[in-house]
């Protein structure tokens, strides 16, 4: 296949079988290196096509339009291993300064709150490094299973920095992809294997579903860009692969373009990270993809609607208020997916 790809990679792929992990690799750098389109690749790799899936808007409102055309874009600079201009461009404008980021995040709602709107929850999941990039996989996993309904599906933040520790429930936890993450260089097999993590842990969770409602929730996401931004070097000791640095007195700090001041700490703003460049998935930053989260209501009792936007609709403005005052105080063939 590989010799055949140097000369005609569209014949090459008519040798493609689907049997081994190494021509799913093969085919994500044919896409990379642009040897073959999105389309051949997504044929071939179906869990590509629900991985990419657009993301609605679920329950964000017109205005936050942007934040579902990052996360799809950032999908695939996952997928390509590569930063773009276009996902470059639109985290230089949303995250110029604490003031353009804060302009955004507040007007997202934390997900306490987002969940504290669906009611009859009798049980809570913790999965996680689960970011927002993950939820219309899941949604698409979701679709397969007869049994169980999407009684809520929407898209909240995490708070700052986007760690564990700031950040951990007392509920049930499924630590897999985070484990995943902290113990892997990321490389061209990583989405794949995290692919495959995901939805091991959601088809479990699935099927001990047992005359309940179960929410799904997650202490943050996820960057796996900042290894293709220069890293700012800093001289101070960091967290988190760079993406923040703890200090003393955040009041003795200027105001700077690559970072937020928040809480003693100082947050990275874009994917260039704070010190030293990550070698894997990185997270504590504030970039969208390490700060949305999903939100996520399961159950195989009877619901009135199986409409996932109309479950979804909450008033933006009224979340935004206690968002603010809570920082104040601190298109395919479903059968072929998978």
């Amino acid at each position: 296949m590989v010799s055949i790809a140097e000369n005609d990679a569209t014949h090459a792929l008519d040798l493609y079988s689907g049997f081994f992990e190494f021509e799913n690799r093969l085919l994500k750098l044919w896409f990379t290196d642009g040897k073959i389109t999105l389309p051949q690749f997504t044929e071939k790799v179906p869990i590509v096509s629900a991985y990419i899936q657009a993301t609605p808007l679920y329950n964000l409102v017109q205005s936050q339009t942007w934040i579902i055309n990052y996360v799809d874009e950032y999908k695939l600079c996952k997928l390509k291993s590569r930063l773009s201009d276009k996902l470059k461009n639109i985290l230089t404008e949303r995250n110029a300064n604490e003031s353009s980021f804060y302009n955004w995040y507040l007007s997202v709602s934390r997900s306490a709150d987002v969940v504290k709107s669906v009611h009859g929850i009798d049980r809570y999941i913790w999965i996680d490094a689960l970011g927002v990039k993950w939820l219309q996989y899941i949604v698409e996993l979701v679709k397969q299973d007869a049994r169980i309904s999407l009684k809520y599906c929407g898209i909240a933040t995490t708070g700052l920095p986007s760690d564990t520790e700031t950040n951990k429930f007392d509920y049930e936890k499924r630590g897999e992809l985070d484990a995943y993450i902290h113990t892997h260089t990321f490389n061209d097999a990583s989405l794949f294997e995290e692919i495959e993590i995901v939805k091991g842990c959601i088809k479990d969770i699935m099927a001990n579903i047992h005359n309940e409602t179960v929410a799904i929730l997650s202490d943050h996401g996820l960057t796996a860009l900042s290894r293709y931004s220069e890293a700012l070097h800093y001289p101070f000791k960091s967290s988190h692969d760079g993406r923040y640095i703890r200090i003393d007195n955040v009041e003795n700090s200027c105001e700077d373009s690559n970072y937020l001041r928040y809480n003693n700490c100082l947050i990275a703003l874009k994917h260039n990270s704070l010190e030293n460049k990550p070698p894997r998935e990185a997270h504590g930053g504030a970039t969208p993809e390490e700060l949305l989260v999903p939100v996520l209501v399961l159950t195989d009792l009877p619901i009135e609607t199986s409409n996932i936007e109309q479950q979804s609709v909450l008033s933006a403005e009224s979340n935004r208020k206690e968002t603010i005052s809570s920082i104040i105080e601190t298109g395919i063939e479903e059968n072929n997916l998978f």
